[in-house]
């Protein structure tokens, strides 16, 4: 075998270390809890991580920065980010942070997403990967002619409605009348490749009683196992075949 042939093996090993280590590193997870904070995340409108009862999570609201949103409290209180909401139904606002078409928060004609928060990233994801998280509405948004305030995730463009501030029935985050309670999200990735997920709250209807969305122990499980060992054999004999045919024509020329 020629100098150059050894070279090329050696080459090849290398390769087939480093696809070993990407398929590796594909079929892996991902968790977040907040505790850092916001890393890697992006937003509009009024996002922060907050503390309750000795758990940190990400919150996000729908009160404006100087509107009487909550009254008795005074404009701002509930606005715990200090930074102003993204609009909604405008180029550029809450829909496209979120990912979403123009108007796609819009209940109906009359009822109208006015204002909101969206947090968001992207990950590479495998087909067959699970996102989850814990979320919980917390609303002011009471009343016959309200709780139409929407909180929601999209994932891959997909809008999925988590609820609705009229399905808030507890008491447990003051200074907010009511809440879902904490409730558990699932969604099975379908394909592979790099997917956003964003996470968002709106007021709908009006500017008026605010909401917040809390998110937190959100995770991507890593490939099942079976999966992954297809891709690592997949990418092992291709590897080996490639270096057989290299080989063969080494000798050869010997």
């Amino acid at each position: 075998m020629t100098s150059s042939s050894v070279r090329s093996t050696s080459r090849l090993a290398l390769t087939a270390a480093l696809v070993l280590g990407m398929s590796l590193a594909q079929a892996g997870g991902f968790a977040e809890d907040f505790d850092s904070g916001l890393d890697g995340w992006s937003s509009a409108g009024d996002v922060s991580v907050m503390e309750l009862s000795g758990y940190r999570f990400a919150a996000l609201g729908t009160a404006s920065l100087d509107g009487a949103d909550d009254a008795p409290y005074p404009a701002g209180a509930l606005n715990f980010s200090g930074k102003p909401l993204a609009a909604a139904n405008l180029d550029g606002g809450l829909e496209a942070a979120a990912g979403l078409a123009f108007g796609a928060l819009n209940l109906d004609a009359t009822r109208l997403a006015t204002e909101g928060s969206v947090l968001k990233r992207s990950f590479q994801v495998q087909a067959g990967q699970t996102l989850s998280f814990d979320w919980l509405l917390a609303t002011n948004d009471q009343g016959p002619d309200f709780g139409l305030d929407l909180a929601f995730v999209v994932v891959d463009g997909q809008l999925i409605g988590l609820a609705r501030a009229s399905q808030a029935g507890g008491n447990d985050v003051p200074p907010f009348q009511r809440d879902t309670g904490i409730r558990q999200f699932e969604y099975r990735f379908q394909r592979s490749g790099e997917i956003g997920v964003a996470f968002g709250v709106a007021d709908v209807g009006d500017t008026l009683a605010s909401s917040m969305l809390a998110i937190d122990n959100v995770s991507i499980s890593p490939v099942p196992e079976s999966q992954a060992s297809v891709l690592l054999l997949a990418g092992l004999a291709g590897l080996l075949g490639w270096a057989r045919r290299r080989t063969s024509v080494g000798v050869r020329k010997c």
